[in-house]
């Protein structure tokens, strides 16, 4: 197969029909996410030919195709960041797959479900929050590398199901949506 040639098919047909990415409560909303056509790790830039809008199926289409036409480990790491997926974990989403959790994460934290809804000025969780450099690099220091608790260690089953459970404990104390029920049963098939 000619990935380079279905990649470039893609990229530029998608260019042609000239997407526009609208708000989810704006008539006609079709989720859209923005790609580099040269990606940034490609000395690619952030400018309007370079860009185009795709649906989160075909960006993650585009990344497969673009990863196994340059075989690169930085391609791939894009393609694996996409996919939910690290070294240990053995999870794999088909694109389609990907694209119910996007749409469905879009929706969950869109609007007047985002916990940051009508969360304005002093109100905001992050208002008036200044960091000096001196505190950043700290912080840098004492959480990077061996000064992390979690360094080298690989947790066991049991913490792992731990953790899952305390995150669907705090999923399920948001206010339930669809798309938060979309999001569960997506999640729940990709974990069996």
């Amino acid at each position: 197969m000619n990935y380079e040639k279905h990649y470039r098919l893609l990229c530029q047909s998608r260019q042609q029909l000239n997407r526009q990415k609208l708000k989810c409560n704006e008539l006609g909303y079709i989720y859209y996410e923005w790609h580099h056509i040269v990606p940034r790790h490609e000395a690619g830039s952030d400018e309007a030919s370079n860009l185009v809008l795709l649906t989160a199926r075909e960006h993650f289409i585009a990344h497969w195709l673009f990863a196994k036409w340059k075989q690169t480990r930085k391609a791939w790491a894009a393609v694996s960041a996409m996919a939910f997926t690290s070294n240990k974990a053995e999870r794999k989403l088909t694109s389609r797959q990907f694209e119910l959790c996007r749409i469905a994460n879009s929706k969950a934290n869109s609007g007047k479900n985002s916990y940051l809804y009508g969360r304005t000025g002093s109100a905001h969780p992050v208002f008036g929050t200044k960091h000096s450099e001196a505190r950043a690099l700290k912080h840098r220091a004492n959480n990077s590398g061996s000064a992390n608790p979690s360094y080298g260690r690989a947790n066991s089953d049991e913490t792992k199901l731990m953790k899952r459970h305390s995150a669907l404990k705090r999923w399920q104390m948001l206010k339930p949506t669809n798309a938060r029920a979309e999001i569960m049963l997506i999640i729940e098939q990709i974990l069996q």
